[in-house]
C-alpha cells in the first residue's frame, strides 16, 4: 500500500512539473508563429484543418483546442502554394522550429514534452476505465494500445465507453493528454473507423508513426462525427409505406358559429355554459360570433370573412 501511495505521489509531482512547464505556451508558440511564419500561418492552418470549407476563426469553438496542438505539432506550411515568410520553415512544424531555434533557452522539461508530443499522433481513444479527478485508462481504437493516464479534468466529465479525439504525451514518466476534442462520441462511431481501418489497412501492428500520416482523414472523421452530435440533422416524418409525410392545411366552413359552440362545449370540463359563453365574443343580438372556447384559440386566430356565414382555416 505504502509503494503505491509513493508511486502515485511521484506521478502527481511529475504531472504538477508538466503542468508547470506548459504555462504560458499558447502564448509563447502564438508569438513564434507570427515572428517566424507570419500572420498568414492561422488562415493556412485553419483551413487545411477544416480541409477547404473553414467555419469562421473561432478560438471558441469545440475543436480549437485540437486544432492548436495539430498546428503546434502537426502542421507544416506547404510548398510552393503557402505564403510564410521564412522558405526555409516549409515542411517544419512550428514546435519542431522553436527547438530547433530557441531550444537552448526552453525549459528542460519542456524540451521533452515538445519532442514527445511532436511524435504523438491524433488518434481516437476508447475510455476503459475512470477515476474521477485523478485519471483514466484510454485505448487507442486502432492499435489497442492501452495508455493511464493522468488527468484531473476530463475524468470527471468522461464515462467509461466513450470515445474521445486528441493526443496523448510520455513525459517524465507519465502520460498525459495533450490536447483532446470537446466531444465525447457514442460508440456508435466505431464503425466508421472499422471502415478507416479496413480502407488504409490499419491493424494494431501499425506503428504511431504511420498512424500519424493520416492526421488529416481522423481529423475528417472527427469532425464528421462531431458534427451530427452538434448539429444533428432534423428527423424525417414517413407513413407505413416509407413515403415522406408531407404537412397539409385544411380549410374548412362553419355555417354557423352557435352550432360549433354546442357541439365542442362539453369538451371542457371546468366552466359551465354560462361561464364559457362569457369568453365569446357576441353579436348586438347575442348571437355568437366568434368562439372563446380555450381548444378553438388556435384556429380562431385563422377566421375569415367569406361568402358563407362563418369561415375558420386550421
Amino acid at each position: 500500500m505504502k509503494l503505491l501511495y509513493e508511486a502515485h505521489s511521484q506521478q502527481e509531482l511529475a504531472w504538477r512539473r508538466i503542468r508547470r512547464a506548459l504555462e504560458g505556451l499558447p502564448v509563447s508558440m502564438l508569438e513564434f508563429i507570427d515572428e517566424t511564419y507570419g500572420s498568414v500561418a492561422v488562415p493556412e492552418a485553419w483551413e487545411e484543418f477544416f480541409q477547404g470549407e473553414p467555419p469562421t476563426f473561432d478560438p471558441e469553438s469545440p475543436h480549437f483546442g485540437v486544432f492548436c496542438s495539430w498546428w503546434h505539432f502537426r502542421w507544416t506550411p506547404d510548398f510552393p502554394e503557402s505564403d510564410v515568410i521564412d522558405k526555409s520553415l516549409i515542411d517544419t512544424a512550428p514546435a519542431l522550429a522553436l527547438l530547433q531555434r530557441k531550444g537552448h533557452r526552453v525549459d528542460p522539461v519542456l524540451q521533452s514534452y515538445l519532442r514527445s508530443a511532436l511524435q504523438a499522433p491524433l488518434s481516437f481513444y476508447e475510455v476503459v476505465s475512470v477515476s474521477p479527478g485523478q485519471g483514466l485508462r484510454l485505448r487507442e481504437f486502432f492499435t489497442q494500445r492501452e495508455s493511464a493516464v493522468i488527468e484531473h479534468s476530463a475524468s470527471q466529465a468522461l464515462r467509461t465507453g466513450e470515445l474521445v479525439f486528441g493526443s496523448l504525451v510520455a513525459c517524465e514518466g507519465v502520460i498525459v493528454i495533450e490536447a483532446m476534442g470537446g466531444v465525447a462520441l457514442p460508440p456508435a462511431v466505431k464503425q466508421a473507423l472499422i471502415d478507416f481501418a479496413e480502407e488504409f489497412r490499419v491493424t494494431p501492428r501499425t506503428t504511431l508513426e504511420r498512424l500519424a500520416d493520416y492526421d488529416l482523414e481522423l481529423i475528417a472523421l472527427y469532425l464528421d462525427a462531431a458534427a451530427d452530435l452538434l448539429e444533428p440533422a432534423l428527423p424525417k416524418l414517413n407513413n407505413t409505406d416509407g413515403e415522406a409525410l408531407e404537412m397539409q392545411t385544411l380549410i374548412y366552413d362553419i355555417h354557423s358559429a352557435d352550432e360549433a359552440f354546442s357541439a365542442l362545449g362539453d369538451l371542457d370540463f371546468n366552466e359551465s355554459e354560462a361561464e364559457q359563453r362569457k369568453m365569446c365574443t357576441l353579436t348586438g343580438s347575442g348571437a355568437i360570433r366568434k368562439p372563446g372556447l380555450p381548444g378553438l384559440n388556435g384556429a380562431t386566430s385563422c377566421i375569415r370573412r367569406g361568402t358563407t356565414p362563418y369561415s375558420a382555416g386550421s
